[in-house]
């Protein structure tokens, strides 16, 4: 993962137009698999979040200024990978109303994804009767076939928690447990 952090601690107002004496200025990339946060502490070993944000994956540089007039000593700058997230389905997940005759589960992702584990949870709905394995016409949409019946509720977990995490970021970074539920007509 490439990370390009600098931290540069400025003592003058007019340089960032804050009403503050000090601030601390943070550029970096905007990577659409990372968060970045600021921390603060005075004794290195305790650690308080001063400041967290996801970034949209622009690849531009990201620029913020915080003041660093509260008393503390020391300041770092982390950056956490961002597991990927499912962003639509069709089934659209929560429809109750989905035609029987439906024959496809499309999972759109927010980046490139990596294998995948399949489950149920039988308390929210029977799981489909999945004809084939899954085929995935771009790195960011899985296609899995199946055969529906009327009037039923239906759920498919990804990722469940206890089981093999096989959806993963092309950093291999898990994905979240995700549930998709809809229901038949």
């Amino acid at each position: 993962m490439l990370l390009v952090v600098s931290t540069i601690i400025i003592s003058s107002k007019a340089q960032t137009n804050l009403t503050i004496d000090t601030a601390i200025k943070i550029e970096f990339p905007t990577i659409s698999t990372n968060a970045y946060m600021l921390e603060s502490s005075s004794n290195l070993s305790s650690w308080t979040p001063v400041w967290s944000k996801w970034e949209g994956g622009t690849g531009n540089v990201s620029t913020h200024f915080f003041d660093i007039s509260d008393e503390k000593l020391f300041y770092r700058v982390d950056s956490t990978p961002r597991p990927s997230l499912v962003v639509s389905t069709i089934p659209a997940n929560g429809s109750t109303n989905v035609d029987p005759a439906t024959t496809n589960l499309v999972i759109n992702f927010s980046d490139d994804i990596t294998g995948g584990a399949w489950s149920s949870d039988l308390a929210l709905g029977e799981r489909p009767d999945w004809l084939r394995n899954p085929t995935w016409p771009d790195r960011k949409t899985c296609v899995r076939e199946f055969v529906l019946e009327s009037n039923t509720q239906y759920c498919v977990v990804l990722n469940r928690e206890g089981l093999s995490a096989g959806f993963r970021s092309s950093e291999g970074i898990p994905m979240s447990t995700y549930v998709i539920t809809f229901k038949t007509y």
